[in-house]
């Protein structure tokens, strides 16, 4: 589990003080709110305080129906507090789906392994 120093370089205005743990008040369901699906993430980045995400879907070009393109779907901007917590919510589902046998852990290849 990792948590974010409250003395890092992040701007004063955006320093949290509170867990992201403890209860900031009620949680309020917004049924309108999209459903976001993404076959996966372009890039993960951290710039001006903010951690950035760009998401992408594969989708078939319909002029050939075949091939297959990566298009943005969407940008997850959040504060690094919040990037932490989500990691570690990430990482606790990681482990279910181990045990699950959903996924399974990869040793990586050496250089003198790779071709």
């Amino acid at each position: 589990m990792f948590v974010v120093d409250a003395g890092a370089n992040i701007a004063p205005n955006q320093t949290e003080s509170r867990d992201m743990n403890q209860s900031s008040g009620k949680i309020i369901d917004r049924h309108e709110a999209p459903d976001i699906f993404c076959d996966g993430a372009l890039g993960i980045g951290f710039r001006h305080n903010v951690c950035r995400i760009t998401l992408y879907s594969e989708r078939v070009d319909a002029s050939d129906g075949k091939t297959v393109n990566r298009v943005v779907v969407g940008h997850l901007s959040m504060h690094p507090t919040g990037f932490v917590d989500l990691y570690n919510k990430m990482s606790g589902i990681i482990e279910q789906l181990k045990k699950a046998g959903v996924v399974q852990a990869t040793v990586p290849l050496s250089r003198d392994q790779v071709i």
